[in-house]
């Protein structure tokens, strides 16, 4: 199996964290082959600031192309401490082939319960 960082078409981020807990943010991708399927996020931290890729795997070589809806996968994200979370999301490379993301900016506070 060959692993491949593969565009993200979109995500619906939460509107806050709460520290200690669990938070998902919804992913929506394309496979680019009947051979690709979804295998992982790839995380990059850099204190609060993350970076997150979605990481297919291709298994086989007769591969047709595929026409169908997206698919969505989760990102689970869990805060250790509050304060302000960058999240970049992987889009793909621009026409110089520059990485692209699309960025979220949320916060992450103390359950007040």
């Amino acid at each position: 199996m060959r692993a491949e960082l593969i565009p993200i078409l979109s995500v619906q981020a939460p509107d806050q964290l709460i520290v200690g807990q669990s938070s998902n943010f919804q992913i929506l991708f394309n496979r680019p082959t009947s051979c690709h399927g979804f295998l992982r996020f790839d995380l990059a931290s850099r204190d609060n600031e993350k970076t997150i890729g979605l990481i297919a795997g291709k298994l086989g070589t007769d591969c047709q192309s595929v026409d169908e809806p997206p698919r969505e996968n989760v990102f689970s994200f869990t805060p250790k401490t509050p304060g302000l979370f960058v999240f970049n999301f992987f889009t793909g490379k621009d026409n110089a082939g520059k990485d692209t993301f699309v960025t979220f900016d949320v916060e992450a506070v103390v359950n007040p319960n």
